[in-house]
């Protein structure tokens, strides 16, 4: 089962299905020797339809997908989850399925700045929120983005469904990206897309 959304100029599609998508009949999937990343692979794939499908996803040199007809692709799965977003303009997506243990990591992708204004609480869903909009963000440019430096959050609150992170970084400076969350209690999706002052 899928769900559609049009979120920021973006078309999202989300896998939400406790089925198993149906095997795709793309000659790489046989390739993957990995039976949960052929899943991946089937759950993609019905993201894409009806109006795609990966016989029309290219990669450049980076390895970010796009599509044959020049719109921009994002995908992202987690796992028995996966989501697409397809749009004119540059967009990232990722999915997320809830879990403490992101409390662990977060000086190595949350801001000092940042740290200031999270709780102490390893369950505050805003750990999620921001590796989630940090993951979307990186997908948007697949290399050069530091997750703790160059990206800053602008103070949210818990329950959010729209931050303001602000790219700090030399390569990308003085650009601000919009995130937009759909949340529920299974899984968070952050879908990205660059804002220019």
């Amino acid at each position: 089962m899928v769900q559609r959304h049009s979120l920021l100029n973006a078309q999202i599609t989300i896998w939400d299905s406790p089925e198993e998508a149906p095997a795709s009949l793309h000659p790489h999937r046989e390739k993957i020797k990995l039976e949960s990343r052929q899943k991946d692979w089937d759950r993609i794939e019905q993201c894409l339809q009806p109006a795609y499908s990966h016989l029309d996803v290219i990669k450049n040199e980076f390895g970010q997908p796009r599509l044959n007809d020049g719109k921009f692709l994002s995908i992202t799965h987690s796992d028995r989850f996966a989501a697409t977003a397809i749009s004119a303009d540059p967009v990232g997506i990722d999915i997320q399925v809830p879990h403490p243990s992101l409390f662990k990591v977060r000086h190595k992708y949350c801001h000092p700045e940042e740290l200031s204004f999270l709780s102490e609480d390893p369950h505050d869903e805003r750990y999620l929120m921001l590796w989630s909009a940090k993951e979307a963000i990186f997908k948007i440019y697949g290399h050069q983005v530091d997750f703790a430096l160059d990206l800053l959050s602008i103070p949210f609150e818990t329950g959010s469904d729209t931050i303001l992170i602000h790219q700090q970084g030399n390569y990308h400076k003085k650009n601000h990206v919009m995130v937009r969350f759909i949340k529920n209690e299974l899984y968070f999706v952050a879908i990205a897309q660059i804002q220019t002052p």
